[in-house]
């Protein structure tokens, strides 16, 4: 998925820290790929190649094993080519020469990138998509409300399997129509709760209160 950080890194050196750095940055709500997600089979130089060009920015850990690794450089290459922004942590020795004039963290030490790091990962990564709700048209919120009306309607005759199945109906049209977190859609959900229960069903209903 594009708008990944890429980290780029030396085996030889850094193996153990990279595992440790992108469960870091996963919880801290930076997503990541590195080069133990290439599955068995794949091509994959041609898989790497995609995901520096797809990714919003580049990590490198930088030590003398990465520094000495044709991969490294090679990966470090096509982020230039392509523009993407290079953020170093300097692991062991001296900063790589072709990133002398960029600004490095010091994780000699084994400790885990700064806020300030974080907080400069997340301005390159693009915000999560929202998944817009379209407005409700007349018609629509009026054959909902019918259908909630004959949900109320099932709920009185005491036919509780009927109005489970009404309610889910109702549940998911208002979750699609209006949204998830919709008043509307919330009462819809409290209303097939307490269906479930009364129909016998008393531990479903409890998760679906929750």
């Amino acid at each position: 998925m594009p708008g990944h950080v890429f980290i780029s890194y030396s085996h030889a050196s850094d193996a153990d820290y990279v595992l440790r750095l992108a469960d870091h940055l996963a919880k801290a709500g930076v997503r990541v790929w590195f080069d133990n997600e290439i599955i068995a089979g794949d091509r994959w130089q041609s898989v790497i190649q995609a995901q520096v060009v797809d990714c919003a920015a580049m990590i490198v850990l930088m030590s003398p094993q990465a520094a000495n690794s044709v991969w490294v450089q090679r990966e470090l290459l096509l982020a230039e080519a392509e523009g993407k922004p290079i953020l170093p942590l300097l692991r062991s020795g001296k900063p790589l020469f072709r990133l002398a004039e960029l600004h490095h963290e010091d994780v000699t030490t084994g400790r885990m990138p700064s806020e300030g790091f974080l907080a400069r990962l997340r301005t390159h990564q693009p915000p999560p998509r929202v998944q817009a709700v379209s407005a409700v048209t007349f018609t629509e919120k009026s054959l909902l409300m019918i259908r909630h009306a004959e949900v109320l309607k099932a709920t009185l005759a005491g036919d509780f399997a009927e109005a489970v199945r009404l309610c889910l109906e109702v549940v998911t049209d208002r979750a699609r129509i209006m949204g998830a977190d919709h008043p509307d859609t919330l009462d819809s959900r409290h209303n097939l709760a307490l269906n479930v229960g009364a129909g016998g069903d008393r531990a479903e209903a409890v998760r679906l209160y929750r």
